[in-house]
């Protein structure tokens, strides 16, 4: 049985707490963790919104210079262009999976 690991990111609004997700998000999807395993909850729906929209963002800018990702997530800094568009494709056919 695969452990369930919880991480709880408290912050009031405009302090970081959508770049907050959108890095421990961009982390775990880079462990290989499927995205409809992860649930990321902010109190309005615009908020979720913003959210995701930035998460595939930051995919598709390391899809296209997977160099950057040394400055972001050093641990994957070897990960290539594939992977990085790998996880983004994996994201955007779960859109109707995810919890958000």
């Amino acid at each position: 049985m695969k452990s369930v690991t919880s991480t709880i990111i408290r912050a009031s609004a405009g302090s970081g707490e959508t770049r907050a997700l959108v890095r421990h998000m961009v982390r775990l999807l880079a462990l290989k963790e499927k995205p409809q395993s992860i649930v990321a909850l902010t109190f309005t729906r615009k908020a979720a919104g913003e959210f995701f929209s930035r998460l595939l963002q930051q995919l598709a800018q390391f899809a296209e210079h997977p160099d950057e990702v040394k400055d972001y997530l050093v641990e994957f800094a070897g990960d290539t262009r594939a992977d990085w568009l790998r996880r983004l494709r994996l994201v955007l056919g779960s859109m109707d999976r995810l919890r958000l």
